[in-house]
């Protein structure tokens, strides 16, 4: 991340860099609980131009979450990041297919 980057989140917390497939280093989010967010699956990343979005199954204590993260990059560095969270009720409760 370059050390000036822009963050649009809820929350505006700091990234945690970890080893993860995805992004070369990108793994756990401190939510506002205090908790990780564990990313358990990426269902989608898509790059066009300078921006990147994930779209992610993130597990945060018993609570599964769907997360939306999109990024801008400069100079192959994350310089602006935007976050939407759900939270993923029980299957009963979905009118579709789910999140996913």
């Amino acid at each position: 991340m370059a050390s000036s980057n822009l963050r649009h989140s809820r929350d505006n917390c700091d990234w945690q860099m970890t080893s993860s497939p995805f992004l070369g280093k990108l793994a756990t989010k401190p939510m506002e609980s205090g908790q990780a967010a564990q990313y358990a699956k990426v269902h989608q990343l898509l790059g066009q131009g300078n921006f990147v979005v994930i779209y992610s199954h993130v597990k945060q204590g018993g609570d599964d979450w769907a997360f939306f993260d999109l990024f801008r990059l400069k100079g192959g560095k994350i310089v602006e990041h935007w976050d939407l969270q759900e939270r993923i009720g029980p299957q009963e409760t979905w009118s579709n297919s789910g999140k996913f």
